[in-house]
Order: structure tokens, then sequence, then C-alpha cells
């Protein structure tokens, strides 16, 4: 995989063709948010530049301040107490401190349990850290859930770190708290870490998802980014926080790897947690051109996704054909996704994603209304084998 051309590299290309050649075009492919974030996030930003010029290098692990926020911030949300000090480190991102702690916790021959389809760079971090890979294939007759109890018990004696990512990417799937609770309850009864990507907990479609730390922090992590809630995907921020000793043994590491966030990104981070009426209304807005879309998808005859998300569309392409070949019919429409194959590993010849396409709700209302209306009056075209 690490010699393959990145998936969002590929639409990067494009759309910088688009712009080249000044074609309008129609983004869903790259999960990239274009809003601007909270006018108060500019200012703190700007002001802590010039307050903090002669500052010097940040703190690897997230000035004290920045991780005592971070932490209420947690309380208030999750409504749990997690120690400043001792159990969060701000990371360069959530895909930074996934690789990190990847590269901190693993040794070569450690087994990894990781969803597919799901992050790229989750099994990049294992490749890289020498590790081997089972993966659970995500499919819809499963409710697009990773079926841990399908996993060799053989590999589960061997297992290192376990994957989850709710709400999840790309199949918007939302899990209930029972469903978490089951999920640190084996990960704890056969010492294996439980590793959460929850850089979507606040992107949600109908009630408001819980952490896996409102569960336990008993040898599980939870990563968290500021990217798509906040519009901050420029900033690369974020941070992990969970269970002490690995959180330690994370912050060990990167005091050595890394010589932190710019402290200005941080002032930054701290002014962003307070307004939760900007996550709000983004929310609202991200559901407005989910619902928009996944519509007129539907009304060409495609089935509905099994969940009605907020950020992404996970939707199934029309009978007898695959992701990549309604990828390139889009195209044609100069409307750009993911095919399903590009998030998904093929396992024993088979790709859970195969059937299926990918759409980042990052076009405007307006476009996406425009793209909804190409795919309603193009539907004898989309629909043909």
């Amino acid at each position: 995989m690490v010699d393959e051309i990145y998936p969002f590299d590929r639409v990067v290309n494009f759309i910088e063709y688009y712009k080249k050649k000044k074609i309008k075009y129609y983004d869903f492919g790259f999960g990239n948010p274009k809003e601007a974030p909270h006018k108060k996030v500019l200012e703190a930003c700007t002001r802590a530049i010039m307050e903090n010029k002669n500052k010097g290098y940040p703190t690897a692990i997230g000035e004290i301040y920045v991780r005592k926020k971070i932490s209420s911030w947690m309380k208030k949300r999750f409504n749990i107490d997690i120690n400043p000090l001792t159990q969060i480190s701000v990371t360069n991102g959530a895909k930074g401190g996934i690789l990190r702690f990847s590269l901190t916790i693993l040794k070569p021959g450690d087994y990894v349990l990781i969803p597919t389809p799901s992050y790229p760079i989750i099994t990049t971090a294992a490749i890289k850290a020498h590790a081997k890979i089972y993966f659970m294939p995500l499919k819809e007759e499963n409710q697009f859930l990773p079926d841990y109890d399908a996993v060799p018990k053989t590999i589960i004696k061997k297992t290192k770190i376990l994957w989850i990512n709710f709400p999840n990417n790309p199949t918007g799937a939302e899990v209930s708290k029972k469903y978490l609770a089951k999920l640190v309850h084996f990960c704890q009864e056969n010492k294996i870490i439980l590793a959460a990507d929850e850089v979507y907990i606040d992107l949600y479609s109908k009630q408001k998802p819980h952490s896996v730390l409102e569960i336990s922090d008993d040898n599980v992590v939870s990563f968290f980014s500021l990217t798509k809630s906040h519009s901050m995907a420029d900033y690369r921020i974020g941070w992990v926080a969970g269970d002490k000793n690995l959180i330690q043994k994370f912050q060990r590491e990167e005091s050595w790897m890394e010589s932190g966030v710019p402290s200005f990104i941080q002032h930054a981070l701290v002014e962003a947690l307070k307004h939760d009426d900007y996550v709000k209304k983004l929310r609202r807005e991200y559901i407005k051109r989910n619902m928009t879309l996944s519509t007129a998808l539907s009304s060409i005859g495609l089935q509905k996704p099994a969940y009605r998300g907020c950020f992404y569309i996970w939707q199934k392409v029309p009978k007898g054909q695959t992701g990549e070949e309604f990828y390139n019919k889009l195209l044609n429409l100069n409307i750009i996704s993911i095919p399903g194959e590009w998030l998904t590993e093929t396992i024993n010849g088979k790709n859970a994603g195969k059937n299926y396409i990918r759409f980042a709700m990052v076009s405007s209302l307006k476009k996406t209304i425009e793209a909804a209306k190409l795919i309603k009056e193009n539907r004898k075209m989309l629909l043909e084998n």
C-alpha cells in the first residue's frame, strides 16, 4: 500500500486539472472542508503569533493550559475525567497522532485488527511499524460493523491493537454505548489495546455519539481532530487521550521525535473548543448537503444508504457496475467522488468496497444542488452497464 499513490492525491490531481482548464467541477472526493473556521479562531491565532513572536519551540506534547482546556471540554462533552498531565497529548492532527502511536506501540510481528474500508493511514502506520494486519471487512449484512468475534483465536492471542472508527468513515455507521461496552470488554479480556479514531464524533445525523472513553480508559485511547468539526484542516492539530501508561509512553516518544504543534495553533484550538454553536451550525449544513445528494441518488433508482450520515455518503452503485466504473461516469459530469475500492483492502480476491462509492460533503449547498440536478438529468447514462 505504501508504494501506491495515496488515494486522495488522485483527487487533488483532478482538481488541479479542472482549475487549470477553468472547468466547473463538483468536489465530493477528498474530505477537505472549504469553510473558514470561526472568526474568533482566526483572531486568537493571529493574536498569539504577535504575542508569542519570541517564544521559541513549543512543547512537544502540548502546552499544559491547552491540555487543561481539552480535559475540561471532554468533561463537558462526555462527562469523563481525563488528567491533562498524564492522559492527553496534543498531536499534529489525527493523522500524525495515529502514525506516531502505531510506531511507538507496535513491534515487528504484532498483529493489528483493522476494519476495511477505513482511513488509509491506519493501515500505512501498521505497515511502517512492520506489524501484521488482519482486516475485518465492513459488510452490509453486518450493518457495516467489524465482526471481531470472527477473528481466529490464534490471531487474537498475537494482537496488540484493534482499531475502530465511529461515526464511521466512509460508511456513516453509528453505534450505541452498549456496543462500545461489549467491544471494550472483548479487548480487555484479550489484553488488546482498543484505539478509536473519533474525529467525526461531533458530525452525526441523529443521536449524539458516545466516546469509547465513556466506557473505560483502561488500555483504551481515542484520537480527536478539529479538521472536520471546526474546519481547521490547514491548522494540523488534534490530540490523543486515554490510558495513562499508553499516553505517557507516547509523550516520551513525542519529546524525542517531535518539536510540537506551533503554540499559536494551540491557541486556536483553545478558542475553537469554546464554540459549540459553530459545530452545530456546520453539522446542520453538512446534513442538508447529504440529504440533497442522497435524495438525488435515490431518485434515479440507487439503493438508499444503510446510514443517513452527515459528512459522508457510502452509496451502493448500480447493479452490474463497480465503484470505479460509476466514479468514471460521474467524472464525465465533472463530479468527483472516491471509488470504494480505493478505501478497501482486497482479501482473498474479494473487496468489500467494490460496489460502493464515497461522497464527502465538501461542496457548498448551491453546488450540491447543481450536482444533484446533473445526476437526475443523466440517469440513463449513469445506470446503463
